[in-house]
């Protein structure tokens, strides 16, 4: 399926990123909750670390590893659509 087939599936005015967060979103356990933390987490770490607090290490890890989860989703959904590039 190429990507236009899952922007159809989707919505058609996203681009490929946001299809295919969508799909995350509908197609697998947790998706929603890893895409939605990815934000908050971005932020909380920013903040910590414009600010030179405590625990921005820590914050900028796990921000590292939940991109790591949200990439493995996103070549999950690129595996089961037979896409080739996602970005």
């Amino acid at each position: 399926m190429p990507i236009k087939d899952l922007r159809d599936k989707y919505g058609k005015n996203k681009n490929p990123r946001k299809a295919i967060n969508a799909a995350i979103r509908a197609e697998l356990v947790g998706g929603d909750d890893v895409l939605d933390c990815l934000d908050r987490l971005d932020r909380t770490a920013r903040r910590l670390k414009e600010r030179d607090l405590a625990g921005q290490y820590e914050a900028q890890n796990a921000l590292d590893s939940l991109r790591a989860l949200r990439d493995l989703m996103s070549n999950i959904i690129a595996d089961r659509y037979n896409l080739k590039n996602t970005e």
